[in-house]
């Protein structure tokens, strides 16, 4: 059951003028509160994020997100979660777009807490306005709920993340940066989880995808000396180093009278300048064996005839991507339309796969479950789940979406 002091009730008609009027009602001390339909009494509990070695906890096979993981035996506390988005209430028209990009957030974020309730999880989520403002940041976190809480979502600019990591650093809180990359400041052990890796962190995890699953075709790295190119060719070099296999380096220029047939072979070409992506196409054009791994912003350049893109195997790898016959999405689309009347858009289903994973995790595992989920492999919606320690407690989304082009369809490699 749900007792509801919410920010957000199901949105339609003018959906921007009633979440204005809603939340500037309840914004400041907006809660969900999510409630177990079992009469056990809860204990709050301080934050620990060390193992407790003196505590020897009895261990069990859980099931979180459909895989099974050993860890202490669950225990009953309630969850409080603060979430701090820009949702820029009663400001100009020059901020609707962030904040519908924060609303629909928040939308499939609450989809994902109504689930879990529905589980049996007890959550008590408090949502705030932070208006895209830092000293609106250094108020909310005066709030007391803010110091006894276990999880902190958002806000999303740099200069107000800082704060909010320092805060989390004097009161042990896990820290979640949701809509982009964040590189964390303090010195403390505190997690702090970035969903969306740094650039060149994305083509080092792209890179060792590849390398697993093409063990036996060479690669091949174009590099066109631009300063752009340079973070994706840098995450390459580290991780083909760090799997010991060769990395041939190529110009552009040479790519076309280097590529032997019946050879399989992986041009990795993150060229940004559509001379280079023409002569990489014009190089791979018709061989088979070869398939060329590009970027995203090469769908930008519109006057690439249709038959060079189709006389190549190409790849692509991206942090979002929708499966059409995915259960699992065509279940959300359902309930997200049941619940607000419209259609889901990309960050619902970011904001509904994070919460299902980080509260979902909290529930499951307690105050240490960001030591059960890391280095695991969980599927979600619009990318895999797969956090990996890069030093400091600061956890990256290791998981990419490698994409092949199929009829001009960009289709999932699994």
């Amino acid at each position: 059951m749900i007792l509801v002091r919410n920010l957000l009730q199901q949105l339609n008609g003018n959906k921007l003028l009633f979440f204005s009027l809603t939340l500037s009602l309840f914004v400041s001390c907006a809660s969900i509160f999510v409630n177990t339909n079992n009469n056990t009494k809860h204990e709050e509990t301080t934050n620990d994020f060390e193992v407790n070695s003196k505590k020897q906890e009895a261990q069990e096979p859980i099931l979180f997100l459909d895989k099974v993981i050993h860890a202490p035996v669950q225990r009953d506390e309630k969850i409080k979660v603060a979430i701090l988005l820009p949702f820029n209430i009663g400001k100009s028209a020059a901020y609707s777009s962030i904040r519908e990009t924060v609303l629909e957030y928040y939308e499939g974020f609450e989809l994902a807490l109504e689930e879990l309730s529905k589980e049996g999880s007890e959550i008590e989520v408090e949502v705030f306005d932070t208006k895209s403002d830092s000293s609106e940041v250094a108020f909310i976190l005066t709030k007391p709920f803010l110091k006894n809480c276990n999880i902190i979502v958002g806000p999303i600019f740099d200069h107000e993340i800082s704060q909010v990591e320092n805060f989390c650093s004097v009161y042990n809180i896990q820290y979640v940066n949701p809509l982009r990359n964040y590189i964390k400041k303090t010195r403390t052990s505190i997690p702090v989880f970035n969903p969306i890796a740094a650039d060149s962190n994305k083509h080092y995890f792209a890179a060792l995808k590849l390398i697993e699953l093409y063990p036996k075709h060479q690669f091949i790295l174009v590099n066109d000396n631009t300063t752009q190119g340079f973070a994706a060719r840098k995450g390459y070099q580290k991780a083909f180093s760090d799997a010991n296999i060769s990395l041939k380096y190529m110009s552009p220029d040479e790519l076309k009278t280097s590529l032997i047939s019946n050879v399989e072979t992986t041009v990795i070409a993150p060229v940004t300048s559509e001379l280079n992506v023409r002569k990489v196409l014009n190089a791979g054009a018709g061989k088979k064996e070869t398939q060329i791994l590009g970027l995203e912003e090469w769908f930008d350049f519109p006057i690439i005839p249709f038959d060079l893109w189709n006389k190549n195997n190409l790849l692509f790898f991206n942090n979002y991507q929708l499966e059409t016959e995915n259960p699992e999405k065509i279940q959300f689309e359902q309930n997200y339309h049941n619940k607000y009347n419209t259609n889901a858009g990309k960050y619902a289903y970011i904001g509904y796969d994070q919460a299902r994973f980080f509260i979902g995790a909290l529930c499951t595992f307690g105050l240490e479950s960001y030591s059960y989920i890391q280095n695991k492999n969980f599927p979600m919606i619009h990318n895999n789940f797969n956090f990996k320690n890069m030093g400091n407690n600061v956890f990256e989304n290791s998981s990419v979406n490698l994409l092949k082009l199929v009829d001009f369809e960009l289709v999932k490699i699994k």
